[in-house]
């Protein structure tokens, strides 16, 4: 009896160091083909708040026309919102220039019963029982919100008129030469902000196509109102910390890992720290 319990002692501990081997190769791959092209960046300055607003401009105002670009004569496309949100950048490598970004607009501490940005659209459309069972505290959640990636990045077919870039469903191995590193990095991004932060999830309004194609890859946002008209069908999605983790398969949580850290090393974790108002 002893024998058999040190050899099945042994088995175990001789699956869990295999297992971690395999989550250090998945960290180690997503992390070279990640690091070929790419660096995620925690906007934490004025210098690179600046430089996300100024891609806002180029893609929302001047090249997609979403925003007047009248209203912007500096050429920051900014808005309320930006007060309140984490902003993340996307470095690449290659060029040593930004390839687009992403914010998390946060709720406001003062006044947590204001809409987020995705809630002014949605309002009468939510799953209100849904919401309650999944968002028991506002404070402990945020939005993932203007994605926005400069045209010259944005080159596969059907990208031209999305500011985020295109999400093509998985189906094939990961890491391919197919795989959208751009909008899943900052996506990623987003998600990452919200773990560093401490928040319990995420809201996104999205198309309901792009949601399922970011479930290809284990990002499962859980849909929690009726589609609304917002330049083309979009619908409120949410997905929790604990949804995130449970869902993703070890390469794409292999990423998710290298790109928080990536934010840390450029000082995500003050700028989550810092007062959520910058006036």
């Amino acid at each position: 009896m002893a024998v058999r319990e040190a050899a099945r002692s042994t088995g175990i501990v001789r699956f869990m160091n295999n297992l971690a081997l395999t989550r250090s190769a998945y960290r180690a791959f997503a992390g070279y083909m990640f690091h070929r092209y790419f660096n995620a960046v925690a906007a934490g300055s004025e210098e690179l708040r600046n430089e996300v607003f100024r891609i806002r401009y180029d893609v929302y105002c001047d090249e997609l026309r979403f925003e007047d670009p009248a209203r912007f004569p500096d050429k920051r496309e900014v808005d309320p919102y930006d007060q309140f949100s984490l902003h993340c950048l996307l470095l690449h490598k290659a060029s040593d220039a930004f390839a687009g970004c992403v914010r998390l607009v946060q709720v406001n501490p003062q006044a947590p019963a204001e809409p987020l940005p995705f809630e002014r659209l949605c309002h009468d459309r939510m799953y209100a029982d849904l919401l309650r069972e999944l968002v028991p505290d506002r404070l402990k959640v945020a939005e993932i919100s203007r994605l926005a990636v400069r045209s010259s990045f944005r080159r596969r077919k059907g990208e031209s008129g999305v500011p985020g870039g295109i999400v093509e469903e998985r189906k094939s191995g990961f890491g391919n030469m197919r795989t959208p590193w751009i909008a899943l990095g900052l996506y990623l991004s987003a998600a990452a902000i919200g773990l560093i932060r401490g928040l319990n999830g995420v809201f996104a309004l999205m198309e309901p196509r792009l949601a399922r194609r970011l479930g290809t890859y284990g990002i499962k946002f859980i849909q929690v109102g009726d589609p609304v008209e917002h330049r083309g069908e979009r619908a409120p999605f949410f997905i929790s910390r604990e949804g995130l983790y449970a869902g993703v398969p070890p390469p794409v949580r292999g990423l998710l890992e290298v790109i928080e850290d990536d934010l840390r090393k450029t000082g995500a974790a003050e700028m989550v720290a810092a007062p959520v108002t910058r006036g």
